[in-house]
C-alpha cells in the first residue's frame, strides 16, 4: 500500500470521525487534535471530547446542587421574645386568642359590636415570627387614625401599612419604650371606646 493510500484512508477515518462527532452522540464539535478515532458502538472515540463531558457532567452537578441549595432561616426567636411582653402587658384588658412559638395575639373580650363580625371578638394586635423579620400588629391603628400621633419616628421607619412594624433586630430599650407606649395608648383608646375590661352587657 503506497504512502498515499494510507494517507487517503487515515482521512476518510477522520471525516467518518468528525461527521459522528458533529451529526450524533457527541455533543462536541470535532477538533484537529483526535488521539482515539476508534469508535466504540457508535458513539465518539475522541480522548479529548471524552475528558469534555466528564467536565460539563461535573459542572452541570454543581450548578444543580446550588440551585436547590436552600439557605437556613435567620434565627429571629430573640426579636420575637423581645416584643411578646410588651403585648402582653395588655392580657388584663384584652384575652389571648393564640400563644405560640412563632404567634401571639390579642382579642377583645365582648363581642365586635359591627355586623360584619358576626358576633365574633375584634382583634386587637399580635406579634408574628416571620422568614424574614418578626411583625408587630395594632389593629387601632386603623380604626383610630387619631393614634398616629404617638408613633415615634423610629417606629415610623419599621412602619408597614397602617397596622404593622417589622423588625429585622431586637429593638433597643428606647424602641422598646416607644412601642410600649403606643400598645397602651392602643388599649386605652379601645377601652375607652369598647369597654375592654367588661366581659358581658
Amino acid at each position: 500500500m503506497s504512502p498515499q493510500t494510507g494517507r487517503g484512508k487515515a482521512e476518510q477515518s477522520e471525516q467518518r470521525h468528525q461527521g459522528r462527532c458533529c451529526t450524533r452522540k457527541c455533543q462536541f464539535p470535532a477538533s484537529g487534535t483526535t488521539r482515539n478515532k476508534v469508535n466504540n458502538g457508535g458513539q465518539c472515540g475522541n480522548v479529548d471530547h471524552g475528558h469534555a463531558l466528564i467536565f460539563v457532567t461535573f459542572r452541570q452537578a454543581c450548578i444543580t446542587r446550588l440551585l436547590r441549595y436552600t439557605p437556613p432561616m435567620p434565627d429571629f426567636s430573640g426579636i420575637f421574645a423581645a416584643l411578646k411582653p410588651v403585648l402582653a402587658e395588655q392580657e388584663g384588658r384584652l384575652a389571648v386568642q393564640k400563644d405560640t412559638s412563632s404567634e401571639y395575639s390579642l382579642v377583645t373580650k365582648r363581642p365586635s359590636p359591627f355586623p360584619q363580625h358576626k358576633g365574633q371578638p375584634m382583634w386587637f394586635g399580635a406579634v408574628k415570627l416571620g422568614k424574614a423579620y418578626v411583625s408587630f400588629h395594632l389593629m387601632p391603628l386603623y380604626m383610630s387614625p387619631t393614634l398616629e400621633k404617638e408613633i415615634s419616628p423610629e417606629l415610623k421607619k419599621r412602619m408597614q401599612g397602617k397596622t404593622c412594624f417589622n423588625f429585622k433586630a431586637v429593638p433597643d430599650e428606647e424602641l422598646l419604650a416607644d412601642l410600649k407606649k403606643l400598645t397602651a395608648a392602643c388599649a386605652t383608646a379601645w377601652d375607652k371606646q369598647f369597654r375592654l375590661s367588661a366581659t358581658s352587657g
